[in-house]
């Protein structure tokens, strides 16, 4: 072998030497976009579920509101039945 070649030159490719380590190279590489990969994934999900979360509560907050102005509203119309009934059943309610 000549010392002034490369590395590896005067091999073929698929000698048994170079062929592991490119295959081994090749798997590490392969696995470390996999989990790049993934965890760009994870982090896209993450996001997703960290917006629908606090669009939920937003919405929930909106609900809670709306409950209280309802019973708000059935509390005003119950007085306001009372009111009438009462101006109905008093004397000087009735019909002359």
């Amino acid at each position: 072998m000549n010392p002034l070649s490369p590395a590896g030159a005067g091999r073929s490719p698929e000698s048994p030497e170079m062929g592991f380590a490119a295959a081994a190279s090749l798997e590490a590489v392969m696995k470390e976009m996999v989990d790049i990969g993934a965890l760009d994934l994870g982090e896209k999900r993450a996001n997703d579920l960290e917006r629908k979360l606090k669009a939920s509560k937003k919405a929930r907050k909106k609900v809670e509101e709306d409950v209280v102005g309802i019973e708000d509203l059935r509390q005003r119309l119950h007085a306001a039945e009372n009111a009438l009934s009462d101006k109905k059943n008093s004397p000087s309610g009735k019909p002359p």
